[in-house]
């Protein structure tokens, strides 16, 4: 087990990558007004496991949650994710990628950050095949004043054109307060409509979020038990801002992300005190969807071409 773990010491701030299990920062922690907050749910047994995608902040690329039964077509060609190839879901389809489950490299390091690579037909070459072009990841995670950091930036390292997806699956634990509860802490993310989903699947149509589920307002943990994916994302400057806030400790996570991820996942595991809000370039089986559904997210990058994706979460005392 290969790990990395960047501070920022005049904060107390700390992060801990696991590099040889999808480059997952599986551990963020800080200090605000001397107080201790642990802002990840994560757990290094189970990432070992085999747990891979349900701790931490597993990277998700070329796609994002699922291929609908791990079958696609590409530029004339068919391709097929069998369950021996990658990860599978209860219900059979192919879900969360290529990288988050495999060894990345480090290749540069620092006393606050670190950046890790995987290339698919290096680190992955079992799987080349299954993708219509090579390509590499890089991933560099800082830390600073009670804040981590994140940029990815994907690159076609094939000679066709490459489709592809980007998202982030972060675990955040709950409440943010030593003497809080996780009822009493609200999550708001700016959406304005959802994909309509069947099996966790789009169907390609989308509907208005309802009065009930006001989450651009905010609404307080355990209110919906959510696993739905939401569009019609609000940005300013260029950047989504999603917080969570711990009204009984005065403590408040922000998410901040590009609007480059115009669909985000928002679940909250069963039997657990955590939520994920999840910033996707796409939808979920876009791949199969993009020819029906134009504003799918798929995006394509040409030989030699990259994209870069920036997240940062920052603690810090409620924004009145």
């Amino acid at each position: 087990m290969t790990t990395e773990t960047i501070q920022h010491p005049e904060s107390n701030t700390h992060a801990t990558i696991a590099a040889s299990i999808g480059f997952n920062c599986f551990d963020f922690r800080t200090h605000v007004d001397g107080r201790a907050v642990n802002v990840i749910e994560g757990d290094l047994g189970i990432l070992q496991s085999g747990g891979v995608s349900l701790r931490g902040i597993p990277i998700l690329c070329p796609f994002p949650n699922r291929i609908r039964e791990g079958r696609y077509s590409w530029a004339g060609a068919t391709y097929e994710l069998g369950p021996d190839d990658v990860t599978y879901d209860g219900t059979g389809n192919a879900i969360h990628g290529f990288c988050h489950d495999r060894p990345w490299r480090v290749v540069e390091r620092g006393g606050h950050f670190v950046t890790g690579e995987f290339q698919l037909s290096v680190d992955a070459p079992r799987r080349a095949a299954l993708w219509p072009s090579d390509f590499s990841i890089r991933m560099r995670y800082e830390v600073g004043d009670a804040k981590l950091w994140a940029i990815a930036t994907v690159t076609n390292m094939g000679r066709q054109p490459m489709p592809f997806g980007l998202g982030f699956h972060p675990y955040f634990q709950l409440p943010l307060g030593a003497d809080s509860k996780a009822t009493r802490c609200t999550v708001q993310v700016p959406v304005r409509q959802q994909w309509d989903l069947n099996d966790c699947l789009p169907s390609g149509s989308k509907s208005e979020i309802s009065d009930e589920l006001p989450l651009s307002d905010g609404v307080y943990y355990g209110q919906a038990k959510l696993d739905h994916l939401f569009t019609g994302v609000e940005s300013a400057g260029g950047a989504i801002e999603t917080s969570i806030i711990d009204e009984p400790a005065g403590l408040q996570l922000t998410h901040r992300f590009d609007s480059t991820f115009p669909h985000v996942v928002i679940y909250t595991p069963p039997g657990r005190e955590s939520v994920c809000i999840e910033p996707y370039t796409c939808i979920s089986d876009a791949i199969n969807l993009h020819e029906a559904v134009p504003d799918s997210g798929l995006l394509v990058l040409e030989p030699a071409e990259s994209f870069t994706g920036r997240f940062e979460i920052r603690i810090g005392p409620v924004i009145v």
